[in-house]
Parts: C-alpha cells; structure tokens; sequence
C-alpha cells in the first residue's frame, strides 16, 4: 500500500464504526520494551527518556507509512493553507534552520510555504516576529511565552508534546510519542476531543489492569511487531463525540504519573504552577517545578534579569497556591534546561521512593 491509497482507505473508514476486540496478555512497560529483542527490518527511533528510562523503538516502513498519512490527515482535517509558511520550535532543533517547503510527504496533496525552525532556547519573540509565520508548531509550554499579538500573518498553532492548559482559538493539538507517532489528532467539529488513528488501539486501565473510563494509557500499535498492549505512561479519560467518526476518542489528556505533585497526606493530584501570572511578577522566560521531598519544591526559573526579593516571595506564595499546599519552594536560577522532552511539572520524590522500595 502507498500513501495515496492510505490516505484514500482512511478517509472511509473514519466514518465506519471501529469496533475494538478485546486485547489478551501482559501490560508492556517501558523496562520490558527495552529489553526486547530489535525487529530486524525498520528503523530506530529513540525516546527522550521523559519518563527516566530511555527506549530505542524500531519502526518499520509501514509505520512510517501510517505517521506520513496521519501527519496528511491533521493537515486535511484543520483546513490548513498550503502557501503558508511553519515556524517549528521543538526541542530537536538544534540550531535555525530553513526548508523551502513542509517536507515530502506534502507534494501529495499540494505545494507548499516555506519551514522556519529555531531552538527552544534563544530569543524566540524577536525570531517569530521577523519571519512572521502563517502557522506556528511547538510546546504549549513555549507558546505560553510567545507575544502572538505580535504575529500578524499567523492563521493557526499547533501543539504535541505535553499537556493543553491555556486554550487559544486558532490551537489544535495533537497526541504523539516516539515510539507510536500520531496517536491521537484534535477533532476538526469538536475541539474538546481526540480522535485516535486506526492503526492504533488505545486501553484505559486502572492500576490494577481493570478497564476504566479514565487511568493508565495503555497503547497496542497495528503497524508494529511488538508494541502490544504497551504502558506509555501517560494517564486520560475516554470520551463520546458527535461529529460522526467511528473513531475511538479520548476526552481529555491527563498527563503523566510523575508529572502529579504529592501532598503530605499521600493524595496526589496534576499542578498547575505554569501562568501567565509568573511574567506578571517578573520576567520569567521560562520554568519548571520539581518535588524533591514531601514538603520541598524546587523551582527553576530562567530570567532575563534576576528577581528581586520581593518578586521571589510573591514568585513563592504563587506556587504555594497553584500546588494547594504551603511546600518550601526553593528558587533555583539557570541559563537553560536540557534538551529533550520538557515537562513543566516532575515529582523526582515518587521516584526515588520507588527506587528505594525495589
């Protein structure tokens, strides 16, 4: 099957009731995966490690195939104009970078604008406003920094890569990882669901492996050799849409267990340190939570001018609320964050409790 013919067969059969058999066998974790012997056809990928263990997947051209026609179908679904041009801010661009057009893939349906790419460390406001896009793909942690009043020509944005907090009107996000692709694209009639591809079956579990409308993302990917029934380690809740797809759909995209703060008394629930409030305060470019005792958080902040002492403690007592709980919030300031996937919230207390009851 080629490209063409892919994209033909996934255009009927979104309108057909999918129906999902019932998936038999143990929950793959990410130490299993790693562990498994590579397929001898394909391609290697490997995962940014967000979860502390990295994982080297290989895809097969089949896959390949599928993340080509579902890159297509997002396109096709949100209407988006060819002639415009990408400006592209993820963590795998290493330096700035210009192609003449969308990629590939594209020349099936049509001739494209140019991409513009730039690092996620940098002065990313002064770039955007001078290559002026018409569609802007990155983090929603980064766009939360971007001055889009500023953007004059920009039609749509695009996000993938961690949780939606801030709606925006011209937003569609996507559900991604390495190892699978697209796993899931934002609906183009309802904005409020997900829609997941047809070589993709997704399970949610509770943490005894019951099914349960929201828990654990457990993921079986048709296309591959052995990603059956795989924990990616992320937590959403399932959902119904009216739009007329027979597609399975996702409702809303929890996050991941690590990225849950833990409170004294052992209830946990996801934070929301990241507002607009911080650049209120001070100039904050940039920030990450990370709970490293069961009444300690560390707050990493990148500033384009340090802070003075009463903007930390207003910095502070803005956490402290987010969080639900009076935590020690130590500031701590740095020029930048590793590269890879980043993630707004870790809670590395869990984690080494783990570690230490192994």
């Amino acid at each position: 099957m080629n490209l063409k013919k892919l994209l033909l067969q996934m255009e009927r059969t979104q309108w057909k009731k999918r129906n999902i058999p019932p998936l038999k066998g143990p929950i793959l974790t990410r130490e299993v995966v790693q562990s498994m012997p590579l397929p001898k056809n394909g391609f290697i990928t490997r995962t940014s490690g967000s979860t502390g263990v990295p994982v080297e997947v290989r895809r097969t051209i089949l896959s390949k195939l599928w993340y080509d026609a579902t890159t297509l179908r997002e396109v096709i679904w949100h209407k988006r104009k060819l002639t415009e041009s990408f400006a592209v801010i993820r963590p795998n661009v290493t330096h700035e970078v210009f192609e003449p057009s969308w990629g590939p893939a594209f020349a099936l349906i049509g001739q494209t604008g140019p991409v513009y790419a730039h690092p996620v460390e940098g002065d990313l406001n002064t770039w955007l406003q001078k290559v002026q896009p018409g569609y802007l793909y990155t983090l929603p942690s980064i766009l939360e920094t971007i001055d889009l009043s500023k953007l004059e020509k920009l039609k749509g944005i695009k996000t993938t890569g961690e949780t939606v907090r801030k709606k925006y009107p011209s937003l569609v996000d996507s559900y991604s990882s390495e190892e699978f692709g697209t796993i899931a694209i934002q609906c183009p009639d309802n904005p409020d669901v997900y829609h997941v591809m047809e070589n993709i079956i997704v399970e949610i579990l509770d943490e005894k492996d019951k099914p349960t409308t929201q828990g654990r993302v457990i993921i079986t990917d048709l296309s591959s050799e052995y990603l059956y029934r795989y924990d990616i380690g992320d937590y959403a809740e399932l959902g119904e849409c009216h739009c007329g797809r027979g597609l399975q759909t996702i409702k809303r995209i929890l996050g991941r267990k690590r990225n849950m703060v833990t409170l004294p008394d052992g209830s946990r629930h996801w934070p929301r340190i990241g507002s607009r409030s911080f650049r209120e305060i001070a100039k904050v470019r940039r920030f990450q939570g990370v709970q490293v005792s069961a009444t300690t958080v560390e707050l990493r902040l990148i500033v384009d001018e340090v802070l003075t002492k009463d903007q930390e403690q207003k910095i502070r007592n803005l956490v402290q609320k987010s969080l639900g709980y009076p935590f020690d919030i130590q500031l701590r300031y740095v020029d930048e964050f590793p590269p890879g996937k980043f993630e707004e919230f870790v809670n590395k207390y869990d984690a080494e409790r783990h570690v230490c009851k192994k």
